[in-house]
This record gives C-alpha cells, structure tokens and sequence, in this order.
C-alpha cells in the first residue's frame, strides 16, 4: 500500500469505528412494545373522498420509559379524518412532540389505544441529512419522478437555494459535501416527507426553523388548505398563530393534557379558555 494512502486509510478506519458504535448502541437498545398501537391498511383508490378517521387515539396513555410512573402523555382522545389538517399548539414542554412520537409508535402505552391507517410520513424537528446528494436526500429510495419531484422543490421553497449550488440538486450535502443551513435542512426533510406521498403526514414545527416569508410559502403551496397536501391527512406541531384560523381544528396541550380541541376561532372566543392565554 502506497504510503500517502496511509492518511486516507486512517480517516475511513475513524468513520467505520464510530459506524459500528453507532450500530451497536442501536442493538442493544430495548425494543419498544406494539402493545395498544393498531396499524390498518388504507387505499385512496378504495375509499375514494369518503371520510375516514386515519389517526385515533383513545384515552391514551403514553411513556417514555417502559418502567415509567408518571405518563408523558394523559388520557389523549383525538381523530384525524383523511383529508383534515390538524394544528396542535401549547407551551414549551406541553408534549406536542411526544404526540407525534407517539403516533409513530416510538412511546410505550400504558392505557388506551392508538390506530393509524395507511402510510406515514415524518419531518422532524431536528432534520436528518445523509452524506448524498440534495435529490438521493429526497428521494430516499423513491423512483425519481421529474414533474413531481419538480413540483415538490418549489412548493417546499428550495428552487432559489437549488440555483445558487454547484451542481444544483446533485450537490453533495452532509459530511463530505456543503453545509446547509438550518432552514434548508428543515425545506430538504419537508421536501422528503412530501415526496413520499404518504396518507398521513406529521410536521414537528418546520415553520420554527424559516423565516416568515418562506414560511408563508410552505404552509399555502404545501401543508394548507390550498397545498399540495390538502387532500391528505396532516398534523401540524407549531405555535405559528396566524396560521391557525386556515386549520380544520386545532388541539391545545398543557402539561401532557389534551385541554381543549376545535376549531381555532371558536376556541379562541371562549373567554375563560385556555387559548386566550396562548395567543
């Protein structure tokens, strides 16, 4: 082996250590019980525009940890039909993530039930990028479709930012390649998520991480009521306020409680409801 190998080879030895920690801290972790969680089978083509409940929870119980006494979650009754956009709202530490994570199965349930019918998709808070090219982030493993795929990007607000790279969408990002913002990141993770073309979608507070006027673009070209998305069951995570009025409903959190769900202008009229002290 050529010796100015050597510091190449050291580098990829470094990368295949921390990938096999990696793997083994995934292993050994305890698996999380499907115990309360349903997963059903839906098909747009079957059920056609009749109204279906595609995410319910029924006095649910949840927690983090399996040993756990005190729940992360209480008593959460909720539904979501297929083609509904819920917003949930509440305070820092209300559990509107720990909502989503439980719908994904990622909590452990204690009492009560959680059903989902069809396909999910998820955008994270916290963005996940692979070491790959912008479009392979997107596509992720989905059949490249050009009018879509095109569609997607610029509903998702990434056209602009696409032009000003190297090589476009063929730009690598990630650890070998350029470093997105944190605004980008949140538009690639968007951008995957809709491509997907799942029946339910799940935003943990994407608008948080883009400034207001990409933000307008995204909630009216892809999660509201005039999106590419409107067809399709959606649950917003955001406390964005003027967003609010243009969702189905809206279900405010406090302290792990489901306190009050409805629509956002009747919520907001009650004059000793929670939301007031919200907005």
């Amino acid at each position: 082996m050529p010796f100015g190998m050597l510091p190449a080879v050291i580098a990829s030895l470094a990368e295949a250590g921390v990938g096999i920690e990696r793997i083994k801290s995934f292993l050994i972790c305890d698996e999380i019980s499907k115990r309360g969680i349903t997963r059903l089978e839906y098909s747009r083509n079957k059920h056609g525009d009749t109204k279906t409940k595609l995410v319910e929870t029924d006095n649910v119980d949840v927690f983090w940890d399996k040993d756990g006494v005190q729940p992360t979650l209480s008593q959460i009754t909720l539904a979501v039909e297929n083609d509904e956009l819920l917003a949930v709202v509440g305070q820092v530490a209300s559990g509107k993530s720990s909502l989503i994570s439980a719908i994904l199965g990622e909590m452990y349930v204690k009492t009560g039930s959680i059903t989902t019918r069809g396909s999910m998709a998820y955008a994270a808070q916290q963005p996940w990028i692979m070491n790959a090219t912008i479009r392979e982030n997107i596509l992720f493993g989905y059949k490249y479709d050009k009018q879509f795929y095109e569609r997607t990007i610029r509903a998702c607000a990434l056209e602009v930012d696409l032009k000003m790279m190297p090589s476009g969408d063929l730009t690598e990002i990630g650890e070998r390649g350029i470093n997105l913002s944190g605004g980008q990141k949140a538009r690639v993770s968007l951008a995957r998520a809709v491509y997907s073309r799942a029946d339910i979608y799940m935003f943990d507070d994407p608008l948080a991480a883009v400034d207001a006027h990409v933000g307008e673009h995204i909630f009216e070209h892809v999660i509201g009521p005039n999106g590419m998305l409107n067809t399709r069951c959606r649950i917003l995570v955001t406390n964005a306020i003027p967003y609010l009025s243009q969702c189905d409903s809206v279900a405010l959190l406090k302290g792990g409680k489901l306190v009050e769900i409805g629509k956002f202008e009747e919520l907001n009229s009650r004059k000793d409801g929670q939301m007031n002290a919200l907005v």
